[in-house]
């Protein structure tokens, strides 16, 4: 498998590699567990069992799975709190972005040779009520409010350069929330941070 991949657009991963440590050598084995996962539950056979002793690998975070295909967007699963090992959460997490993800049909066995396998692996939240206590670009943001909650990762901000506001107004949208609600006294939003690598 080649090195795991960083675009200029994920380039807050390296400004922020301290906060979450994960070698190289880790990251590919992730991406390996997400890929046979995936290809494990498209092709409909048992879940891969995955073990190990590596204390990077066995550590409890936040994590989520995209699926790619070319430029597209093809499945995003993931959990913000968690107390399984990570490399079981990414095994569990990718099997989940293959069908569950409500904006996509499941993928297909034919589509397997042009997916790519993005994973996320996010710090822990942290409650905010400035403005500028929002780096769009490098954090992620949890939009709350009563029983709506959306997540959008800080790779999403990046890639269509949003500036804070607009990343507001589109976390609140995908909380089906009116896009000006981060404004609410009701509303809750947390920041987080995420090592991104993929294939």
């Amino acid at each position: 498998m080649a090195p795991p991949h960083c675009t200029e657009t994920e380039a807050f991963v390296r400004r922020r590699r301290a906060k979450i440590h994960l070698t190289r050598t880790s990251q590919r084995i992730l991406l390996g567990v997400a890929r046979k996962a995936i290809v494990a539950n498209v092709l409909q056979k048992p879940a891969p069992r995955f073990r190990t002793l590596s204390p990077e690998l066995n550590q409890t975070r936040g994590t989520f799975v995209s699926i790619h295909r070319g430029h597209k967007l093809r499945g995003c699963i993931g959990i913000v709190h968690s107390t399984k090992p990570l490399i079981l959460l990414v095994s569990n997490v990718a099997r989940a972005a293959c069908d569950q993800d409500p904006r996509f049909h499941p993928v297909r066995p034919e589509e397997l040779p042009d997916l790519q396998v993005e994973v996320s692996v996010l710090s822990q939240l942290k409650r905010v009520t400035l403005l500028d206590q929002i780096k769009s670009g490098e954090h992620g943001l949890l939009i709350r409010k009563q029983t709506h909650q959306g997540l959008l990762l800080p790779q999403v901000a990046a890639r269509y350069h949003w500036d804070t506001i607009t990343f507001l107004e589109n976390a609140c949208t995908k909380a089906q929330l009116p896009k000006h609600a981060w404004q609410s006294r009701e509303c809750e939003i947390y920041v987080f941070f995420a090592l991104v690598f993929r294939e």
